[in-house]
């Protein structure tokens, strides 16, 4: 692990214990105590529904993914959770997928990899989208932001002007680099090409109605956490949080979000006039599902792997 990877696993610790330091650890425990343990494990469900939907939505978008048999791909899946500390961000996660797929099949690290990040990249787009959506329409997230749109009205003439000159002259540069890099970069991405001409319409109807209903079942896991432990909030508010705590995770700084995560999520909900430690409690909750997936992904890791648990379906036929 680098240097810089280690100091973003501590920040994201102290991050974490600055949460714990802050909390009364008695009002804690009774809380943890008093939890509706049906709403914590139908949460714990619809995470590992989630988690599976993630897995088979790899399988299909991807050709390589596709050739490595089923119980190998499973434990790959499963055992990625376990290397979420080693890398900030979502990055641990998905370099452990695709360093398996590449090796398992032998046909290389670029096409599961750049599959996987259009994945990401498009669900990453569609709950930035649904926030700045919620953001605009709950009357309690524009009193957050009504000062800097009043701020941006009273705005100088040359500043809007200079800041559009700024953005057309962002767009040229970005067109003068496409120019200059874009056929290095596709011919480096070749490998893509078997992908994309098995992209069908059905097939990407599928992948695009698989990533919406991973986001559904994301919101649907936080709001279940919330009852949990008896907290009553608008589910529209409740979902705008979700959404914050998901694109919290795949920021790079800290490995699997820790601390960034619980924070925002703690924050968001004492601002919205939950008590501290009922918000901390549902933020905890939330990391002890990743944890129990990381767990046993561990156990999965450790245990011996064979020649015919890492073969491909090619190899088998």
């Amino acid at each position: 692990m680098k240097l810089k990877n280690i100091l973003k696993l501590a920040f994201g610790l102290s991050l974490l214990a600055f949460l714990f330091i802050m909390a009364d650890f008695q009002a804690l425990a009774v809380m943890l105590g008093q939890m509706h343990w049906g709403y914590g494990f139908i949460g714990f469900a619809a995470f590992a529904a989630t988690s599976a939907l993630d897995m088979w939505r790899l399988r299909m978008a991807s050709p390589s993914a596709a050739q490595v048999r089923w119980f190998a791909f499973a434990r790959m899946h499963i055992e990625s959770y376990a290397m979420a500390p080693l890398l900030p961000g979502h990055i641990g996660v998905d370099a452990y997928r695709v360093a398996t797929i590449g090796r398992g099949t032998g046909q290389g690290y670029v096409e599961p990899a750049v599959i996987l990040f259009g994945l990401r990249v498009f669900s990453l787009l569609t709950m930035l989208g649904l926030t700045f959506g919620l953001f605009l329409g709950l009357p309690e997230w524009r009193e957050v932001y009504k000062p800097l749109v009043l701020a941006v009205i009273s705005f100088p003439v040359w500043g809007v002007v200079l800041t559009t000159v700024a953005a057309l002259l962002s767009v040229v540069l970005a067109w003068l680099l496409w120019r200059r890099a874009g056929p290095r970069l596709l011919n480096r991405f070749a490998g893509v090409r078997q992908a994309w001409a098995a992209l069908t319409w059905p097939r990407l109807m599928r992948l695009l109605a698989m990533s919406i209903a991973m986001i559904i079942l994301r919101i649907f896991t936080f709001l279940l956490t919330l009852q949990a432990f008896g907290i009553e909030l608008d589910v529209w508010l409740g979902t705008s949080v979700a959404l914050c705590a998901a694109l919290a995770w795949l920021l790079p700084l800290s490995p699997a979000g820790i601390g960034v995560r619980e924070g925002v999520i703690v924050g968001l909900l004492v601002w919205l006039g939950i008590d501290y430690v009922p918000a901390l409690a549902v933020a905890l909750l939330n990391r002890v599902y990743f944890l129990l997936f990381a767990g046993i992904g561990g156990v999965s890791f450790l245990l011996p792997k064979t020649n015919a648990t890492l073969a491909t379906q090619e190899n088998h036929s």
